[in-house]
């Protein structure tokens, strides 16, 4: 079974100058996304009631592409390369099959960090504010000194805004990941038509040498 750890790994090695071959980094990217999230945990707060309904039910239908496309490469047979008409369509069939490779795993890390979404979207569903004051009152009856009270009342309120943005994060990220599915997926069935047209059409060259 692939663990978290290398589904990570995996789709992070997916970006990479398709001329060139050069590895991407996402650091930039994640440093981004890490900001952006943290500015809308403090400003926008506690997502409303609306805003958790539309990413459950959103997040539900993306993931159900996610797995139909899934189902489509694992179910898929390989691209033949021996049987190429040319090296024009030999290198197009070896393509095929890192790309085939490649969406298995954008796809599995895009239901990934969708589940971490949903999963956080039902907390905040379930009133984490409401959590939130109820720890805060906890703390608040300690028979302990002041400064350490108020140390606690804090880290609660912290590691609220902690999963708050942790939300944003994983909802910024999963939008991101989800136009990268849809952008490589045009570019792999382009490339399986293209294959499909060589084995209907073979080159001239290749018919008369027969």
């Amino acid at each position: 079974m692939t663990s978290l750890i290398e589904i990570v790994r995996r789709n992070n090695s997916t970006f990479y100058d398709n001329r060139s071959g050069k590895k991407k980094s996402v650091v930039a990217r994640t440093l981004l996304f890490v900001t952006l999230s943290l500015i809308s945990s403090w400003v926008l707060g506690t997502p409303s009631d609306t805003v958790v309904s539309a990413v459950i039910t959103v997040q539900s239908i993306l993931v159900g592409f996610g797995f139909s496309v899934i189902f489509f490469l694992v179910s898929s047979e390989r691209e033949n390369e021996d049987g190429a008409n040319g090296i024009e369509d030999r290198i197009r069939r070896k393509r095929l099959n890192t790309l085939s490779d490649e969406l298995f795993f954008n796809i599995s890390y895009y239901n990934v960090v969708t589940f971490f979404s949903v999963t956080l979207s039902l907390l905040f569903a379930f009133n984490i504010d409401g959590v939130s004051s109820f720890a805060g009152g906890v703390v608040a009856d300690l028979d302990i000194q002041g400064g350490v009270k108020d140390n606690l009342r804090q880290y609660v309120e912290w590691a609220h805004h902690i999963l708050i943005a942790f939300l944003f994060f994983v909802l910024l990220e999963s939008v991101f990941t989800f136009y990268r599915i849809v952008i490589r997926v045009n570019f792999f069935f382009d490339q399986k038509r293209k294959v499909k047209s060589q084995r209907i059409d073979p080159p001239v060259d290749r018919v008369v040498g027969k």
